[in-house]
């Protein structure tokens, strides 16, 4: 089915945002990306719902990708470097705000503290350079 241009983006956008969702919801549920240092999910359902909620995510799924197909949406194209430089420059930014300069605004920190704090951070902004 043909719909006007505009009323396709919007159901583009609305498209994308279901296939988010369901990949956020699968990757909890499968236990992927879990063993993070700032992020712990407990479990709270029980094997059988667990089931039953990925069943329905992947039946979400199938119709999400049949309404982006039969309404001929246009999905986002980006290139891995689009997407590389832009975590790149994110991180960055968060990184030099999180040196002790930047956490004043918190409160003080001791000498001490803010050296070993600027320390670990220009660490990583190092490492981060590598990817330039």
């Amino acid at each position: 089915m043909h719909l006007p241009s505009s009323h396709r983006r919007s159901l583009s956008v609305t498209a994308r945002i279901v296939e988010d969702s369901l990949d956020d919801i699968e990757k909890v549920l499968m236990k992927k990306d879990q063993a993070k240092s700032s992020r712990r999910v407990t479990d709270s359902f029980d094997n059988d719902a667990r089931k039953r909620i990925l069943e329905t995510v992947s039946r979400l799924r199938t119709v999400n990708d049949e309404m982006f197909h039969d309404f001929e949406l246009e999905p986002n194209v980006f290139s891995e470097i689009q997407i590389v430089r832009s975590r790149i420059v994110h991180l960055w930014a968060v990184l030099r705000d999180s040196k002790s300069k930047g956490l004043k605004r918190f409160g003080e920190l001791s000498a001490e503290a803010a050296a070993e704090v600027d320390e670990r951070v220009d660490h990583l902004l190092a490492i981060l350079k590598e990817l330039l």
